[in-house]
């Protein structure tokens, strides 16, 4: 099996891949962060379907002193790829950002409510509608926020009493904005008005699929081509790219990634 860590061979090509090879025109529909557990790292772009992961660059504001720890990805209406920091990155906790897919630059976006409490410890951002949408907890699992953020760092809280974080994701076809805990078993719908979930399927956890190990953990969610993918892994290690079947809950094993990649967007 690959070593799961860029190395410096797949550094100097900048792809994190069986190999570290590409070949066939990677099309890479996915953008991803580093930031479980606080770390600092790099943006991502990922070609799901050939397993092929590139090395955008490090999460670094303009003076390249600072690194970012995400743990929410997004992509506005705008266009723009939009991002939230955990609650114990190393520094710039809790904050939104807006960060250059090009390069990986990082620039920070104020925010402006009355609700920004509820920003803290984002787990996954998504979009539906135009309407920006998040997840955050205190950790535990007992507190937790459902918000609206805009693209100038607006926060509005939908509810303050959602629990775990875990992973976001809107299917436009089934008109379902898809949540699973980060300790979770069922893929659950949330209700956009009321912040309330209604409970979904059983979500298999892959045990003999992928070196024996169970995927409980849920890092993150998005919707590529109408198939819900997410970052599992257990709690610190054994992180892999997962395709969720949304009518049978079946999980299928896709590539592994880095273990400190927490966030996933997907481009619209």
């Amino acid at each position: 099996m690959m070593n799961r860590f860029l190395t410096a061979a797949c550094a100097a090509t900048m792809v994190f891949a069986a190999g570290c090879g590409s070949s066939g025109g990677p099309n890479y529909r996915l953008f991803a962060a580093d930031g479980s557990y606080g770390s600092s790292g790099f943006l991502y772009a990922i070609d799901p379907d050939a397993g092929e992961i590139k090395v955008v660059g490090g999460l670094a504001d303009s003076s390249g002193d600072t690194l970012y720890s995400l743990t929410g990805l997004v992509f506005g209406s705008d266009g723009v790829l939009y991002g939230s920091t955990s609650d114990d990155a190393p520094v710039q906790d809790n904050v939104f950002v807006s960060i250059d897919t090009q390069t990986a630059e990082v620039t920070e976006i104020d925010i402006e409510s009355d609700d920004d409490e509820c920003f803290d410890a984002v787990g996954d951002l998504e979009i539906v509608d135009g309407t920006i949408y998040g997840v955050s907890d205190d950790g535990a699992g007992d507190t937790g926020c459902f918000l609206t953020v805009t693209t100038d760092g607006t926060v509005e809280m939908v509810t303050d009493g959602f629990g775990w974080a875990g992973g976001l994701a809107y299917d436009a076809a089934a008109d379902a904005l898809y949540h699973l805990t980060e300790g979770g078993s069922t893929l659950d719908t949330v209700d956009l008005e009321s912040g309330e979930l209604d409970e979904g399927i059983d979500v298999d956890d892959p045990v003999d699929d992928y070196d024996g190990m169970a995927y409980s953990y849920v890092k993150a969610m998005a919707m590529v081509d109408g198939r819900l993918l997410a970052i599992m892994g257990t709690y610190y290690d054994n992180s892999v790219l997962v395709e969720i079947d949304t009518d049978s809950g079946n999980v299928t094993v896709l590539t592994p990634v880095p273990d400190s990649m927490d966030a996933l967007a997907a481009i619209r």
